[in-house]
């Protein structure tokens, strides 16, 4: 079960919008700027869909090494 985080940023008196498709990002973060106050975003995504920047366990290894 997913979390309700817009509901959960009501709950502490802060706004919040889920975002569900692309196309609805703009206007929710323009509202977001607007509210000039606490404002929580939503944002789903695919979650079979990974992220271009993601790293693999070699990556994650050569920076923990560097450590």
């Amino acid at each position: 079960r997913d979390a309700d985080f817009v509901h959960i940023a009501e709950a502490m008196g802060a706004k919040g919008q889920r975002i569900n498709r692309a196309a609805e990002l703009p206007g929710a973060l323009q509202e977001a700027f607007d509210a000039h106050a606490p404002f929580v975003l939503d944002v789903r995504t695919d979650p079979d869909i990974v992220a271009p920047l993601a790293w693999n366990g070699q990556e994650r290894a050569a920076i923990r090494s560097t450590l």
